[in-house]
């Protein structure tokens, strides 16, 4: 009985999963990272932008992403994969 319930659940969250609309996710713009590191088995990684303050420039943080390592080393890979898009593309053009 406990299988059974087990799997409704994962159901029922997949299928809350599914029906997240991407529109609704956050847009995070980012040209720094100053912050990294590892902590307790949780790859930490701080985005950051520059942003006016007054008559200074000043660096101001955008996100903090806590990723599992399976997650940051598909993020590590997707940033290679559209990199090397962006430089195929710029081949072409050239």
């Amino acid at each position: 009985m406990a299988d059974n319930t087990s799997d409704k659940i994962l159901h029922q969250i997949a299928q809350g999963i599914a029906s997240l609309n991407a529109e609704s996710a956050p847009i995070i713009f980012a040209d720094n990272v100053p912050v990294y590191g590892h902590v307790g088995g949780i790859i930490t990684v701080t985005l950051a932008a520059e942003r006016p303050h007054g008559n200074e420039i000043v660096i101001a943080p955008t996100a903090h992403l806590r990723l599992t390592p399976k997650a940051a080393k598909l993020l590590a890979e997707s940033i290679l994969k559209a990199f090397a898009m962006g430089e195929r593309k710029e081949a072409s053009v050239n």
